[in-house]
């Protein structure tokens, strides 16, 4: 994590230059987007920002999305790994990214997670989703047998 402490205005000059998506989450809502998300999203800034991260998620993957995000906002620790999953956009196409969160902290103290995404398009989506749910039922599998 950095030792920076980032206002509104710093944290927006330091996603924008990213040519991939990233965005700033705060509270569950997107608190800043760069250009290149709101181009995968298809939607203008003040359509994206002030909504809620989730809105930007295939419903089926909310859940799976959601736990993990509770775990981060209460203090958990942030997976190393990085994660895939779905996103709509607004010309209805849903496109895969892979999805890497780091914590950044915020002028008034608090973090918030920076989520850093890569477009993948070298999958067809029907693959991609099996993958998950198979990995999502290994994952349930292995909980309820602990």
């Amino acid at each position: 994590m950095s030792t920076s402490h980032y206002s509104e205005a710093s944290l927006r000059a330091l996603i924008e230059p990213f040519g991939n998506p990233v965005l700033a989450v705060v509270d569950g809502r997107v608190s800043a987007a760069n250009d290149a998300y709101l181009a995968l999203v298809g939607l203008p800034r003040e359509r994206v920002e002030g909504r809620s991260v989730m809105d930007f998620v295939q419903p089926e993957e909310r859940s799976r999305l959601i736990e993990r995000y509770r775990l981060v906002e209460s203090g958990g620790a942030m997976e190393a790994r990085t994660q895939v999953y779905q996103v709509p956009s607004a010309d209805g196409v849903t496109r895969e990214v892979a999805l890497y969160a780091s914590r950044i902290l915020l002028e008034d103290g608090r973090s918030a997670p920076l989520l850093n995404l890569l477009p993948l398009t070298d999958k067809p989506p029907e693959l991609s989703m099996a993958e998950r749910l198979v990995e999502t039922s290994a994952s349930l599998v292995s909980a309820h047998s602990e």
